[in-house]
């Protein structure tokens, strides 16, 4: 039987191996990029990822969102995302996932919200008026 001591260590201790498991799957990823701009309620979920793939298109598709994202993510229910780049297909395809019902969180950098923002104007996409969707600037400090 644990002690209060042992209990609490072990039931922190899922939590950790699971972050381990996340950075370490994709070490290169994770050093190379640049963490301080995921808010800082998802970065403490990190380990909550699970298994998970850096997809990198080549050069002949750079300009194409890859095909494995956009089929999981046309599949999915609750969808958060963190976009760190402006693309112009994401304006479709989120336009997409909103009136399909999914459920979506997107964490944006500022670049990419006042992009999004001049998109909106543009279209008749209002994803603000979609009451499953939210829009967040990150804004978390390092």
């Amino acid at each position: 039987m644990l002690s209060e001591i042992g209990k609490l260590v072990v039931g922190n201790m899922l939590p950790l191996l699971n972050t381990l498991e996340v950075l370490e799957e994709n070490k290169e990823y994770w050093t190379s990029r640049d963490t301080s701009v995921i808010p800082q309620e998802q970065f403490m979920r990190l380990g909550e990822l699970g298994e998970c793939m850096v997809i990198e298109p080549d050069l002949n598709h750079l300009f194409d969102l890859p095909r494995e994202f956009t089929e999981n993510l046309i599949k999915s229910r609750c969808i958060m995302s963190s976009l760190s780049y402006y693309h112009p297909l994401y304006s479709s395809l989120y336009s997409r996932l909103a009136k399909s019902g999914a459920e979506m969180e997107i964490v944006l950098t500022k670049a990419v919200l006042e992009r999004l923002k001049k998109m909106i104007v543009e279209t008749s996409w209002k994803p603000c008026s979609t009451p499953r969707v939210r829009l967040l600037r990150s804004a978390r400090k390092t």
